[in-house]
């Protein structure tokens, strides 16, 4: 028999004080189109979460917090449904029932719930079940580890980090691990209808025109042949020589780590592709409004950041990149359809279509660095310890995708995946290691970014 396959189930029903139904959040409405426009490949959006029970807990007590958790949580208990015109709408259930899959360990429980985790997250949500799917790994019919396998439509990296806490301290048998009162995606909706929602989509709008129409309209004119097949390998740096840099630049900046990364990412593309300003698609957290911070749903929506690449030195780059992706964060609250007329109409008025198909995602966190004090040698002295590997293979629906990930001031994780055409497989690496040199050499002395083919072998 299948290792991975269960060798139970158990239900959880739930009843909960609220039933309701209404139009998804701006977030979600980005989301939903997401998932239609990538099925059934839109399994790439799940995300995991494992979970030590603790010692003394039973199959009950796991239950009861799956239970609370659910009922607590309205984005848990909703299903997506369209109406005849095409409109997805949420539907949140008073009562259901969950169903948790029992899969038995023995003494291999680590190498299970690996294998389990692959399997659940390669599995896509349909809009009619439930966004979150609860594995239970037993060892002698006990409790000992807890998969959750979440869809994005219901949460983001925040909302999960949230719904994780509190199912902690719902193990832990914690009285206080819920909040007596919750924002909720419905609320959200509200708040999105009111005078505010207006006035930052109207702000939003304005900046997107104006943005729209200054920014090359492909960051990548010159490309190369076709090439077969619709997967392309992913380029991953692990690098604790930027992991140092970054904090050190960002502490003497005044920036976040994530934003002189981002500025050595806007350096190099603007050299490989001659572009004088580099147009990039990021992700804002989007959780300002009262209440957002703690709430479990999907907030994330793109906002479009833009910079000029001038004849300057590295460090004015990193200061502008800065200020210009707080400009971008601000302007990424809105109702998607806006924005898709703001992008067709500018794309009308300048003949050919505006590409907005370059993004980073910055995971490295979203405060600014905290000084640290290792002196430029130590920071050029971590370099022999990066790691460059290949991983996963990946869709080829976007031109280019970096993501930064890790912890400033230990280390960064830069992964790199391109359509080929635009960025060939062996530049991956040259790639995210130019970021990292940029990185180091700036820590040493600040340069100008008419040196960075020099500095970093690339693109020459």
């Amino acid at each position: 028999m299948d290792d991975a396959a269960p060798t139970g189930e158990i239900t959880v029903a739930f009843r909960a004080p609220t039933a309701r139904s209404g139009l998804l959040t701006w977030a979600q409405r980005e989301m939903w189109h997401q998932f239609s426009r990538t099925r059934p490949h839109h399994y790439y959006f799940n995300s995991t979460r494992l979970f030590r029970v603790p010692e003394k807990c039973r199959i009950g007590d796991v239950t009861e917090a799956v239970r609370r958790l659910v009922e607590c949580y309205e984005a848990f208990r909703t299903t997506i449904g369209v109406t005849s015109g095409g409109v997805p709408r949420q539907h949140v259930a008073g009562e259901g029932v969950y169903r948790l899959a029992l899969h038995e360990a023995g003494e291999d429980e680590g190498g299970l719930a690996e294998r389990l985790s692959y399997e659940y997250r390669g599995r896509g949500f349909d809009d009619d079940e439930w966004p979150l799917r609860v594995a239970v790994i037993t060892r002698a019919g006990e409790p000992a580890l807890v998969l959750f396998t979440v869809s994005h439509l219901a949460a983001d990296r925040v909302g999960l980090d949230v719904a994780s806490e509190a199912f902690v301290r719902l193990l832990a048998g914690e009285r206080d691990a819920l909040p007596a009162t919750v924002m909720q995606p419905l609320d959200q909706v509200a708040v999105e209808d009111s005078p505010v929602g207006e006035r930052a989509a109207a702000r939003a709008v304005a900046y997107w025109e104006r943005t729209v129409a200054t920014i090359p309209h492909t960051m990548f004119p010159d490309r190369s042949p076709a090439v077969p097949g619709n997967w392309s390998p992913v380029g991953v740096l692990r690098s604790p020589a930027a992991g140092l840099a970054a904090a050190v630049l960002g502490a003497e900046l005044g920036v976040s780590p994530g934003g002189a990364v981002l500025a050595a990412a806007a350096a190099l593309l603007s050299t490989r592709t001659g572009n004088t300003t580099v147009a990039l698609g990021l992700f804002a957290a989007n959780r300002s409004v009262p209440g957002a911070r703690d709430m479990v749903s999907t907030c994330v929506q793109p906002a479009l950041f833009s910079v000029d690449v001038p004849a300057a030195s590295f460090r004015e780059l990193i200061r502008s990149t800065w200020t210009s992706s707080l400009l971008a964060y601000r302007h990424a609250w809105y109702p998607p359809d806006l924005i898709g007329d703001v992008v067709e109409r500018a794309s009308r008025r300048r003949g050919q279509p505006i590409e907005l198909d370059c993004q980073v995602q910055d995971y490295s966190g979203y405060s600014r660095a905290r000084p640290i004090a290792p002196s430029p040698q130590e920071v050029h002295t971590a370099l022999p310890r990066s790691r460059f590997s290949r991983s996963a293979l990946w869709t080829r629906d976007q031109l280019l995708l970096l993501t930064i990930a890790g912890h400033p001031g230990s280390e960064l994780r830069f992964s790199v995946a391109s359509d080929p055409a635009v960025l060939p497989v062996p530049e991956l690496e040259r790639f995210v290691r130019g970021i990292e040199l940029l990185l180091v050499r700036a820590v040493v002395a600040d340069f100008e970014l008419g040196e960075v083919p020099e500095l970093t072998g690339l693109f020459r």
